[in-house]
């Protein structure tokens, strides 16, 4: 039997293995089953010789999941309260005691303050005009559906409402407190604008009278001095 130089045993095709076909070919094959698949790692330890760790990573953070976080499903503890002492009540009944005092003492403060107050606007209101209308949009309560409001120079507020019904209320009642500051503070620019209107007035009287005067004290001394 005759030899094959190496240089033709080199140049004879090799037979391509089934995988190497199967690439030319566009063929993908089928991966082996895992018990005929051994693999090494890059230190030379078969996959089977390595721990796999995924499934219990997997398993660890689903019973973290499961487990419900302590401090949203319990409650934090009510602190007690304990009772009061005897010594407590009475120094609160105390504390009582002085603020009803004080209550009483601004109370009759606030009454006086509110009797002056009518009679400087009363003097007020009789010289400078009969009533001074309000601003219905302060009004609140019972009051929003007026269509008219004017306030009296006794501290009496007349109030006309849309339907026609006409009502007076005393605003220097203890209950009627509040509106009065409502109302007091609507007017009093209002009565600067009088007061200025006034002024205005008495000066152009004042002007024509003075001129009026002049001319007539000029006419009587030239009768004078002709007779």
């Amino acid at each position: 039997m005759s030899q094959v130089p190496p240089e033709e045993e080199a140049a004879q095709p090799q037979e391509a293995s089934p995988e190497e076909e199967a690439e030319v070919s566009g063929e993908v094959s089928e991966p082996a089953p895992d018990d005929e698949i051994t693999a090494v790692t890059p230190e030379g330890q078969d996959l089977e010789d390595v721990p796999d760790d995924s499934e219990g990573t997997i398993e660890e953070d689903l019973i973290e999941e499961s487990v419900p976080d302590a401090s949203i499903s319990e409650e934090a503890p009510k602190p007690k309260v304990s009772p009061a002492s005897p010594e407590d009540v009475i120094a609160t009944l105390k504390k009582l005691r002085e603020d009803v005092g004080q209550i009483y003492e601004i109370s009759s403060e606030e009454e006086n303050i509110v009797v002056a107050f009518s009679l400087a606007f009363l003097k007020l209101m009789e010289s400078l005009t009969r009533s001074l209308p309000v601003d219905v949009e302060i009004l609140q309560g019972q009051l929003r559906n007026a269509e008219r409001a004017n306030i009296l120079p006794k501290g009496e507020l007349v109030v006309l409402f849309r339907d026609g019904r006409m009502e007076s209320m005393d605003l220097t009642k203890p209950e009627n407190r509040d509106l009065l500051v409502d109302v007091v503070s609507d007017v009093m620019p209002k009565f600067n604008d009088l007061i200025g209107e006034r002024r205005h007035m008495i000066e152009k009287r004042i002007s024509f009278l003075a001129d009026v005067t002049k001319e007539l004290q000029n006419i009587a001394d030239s009768v004078t001095a002709v007779s």
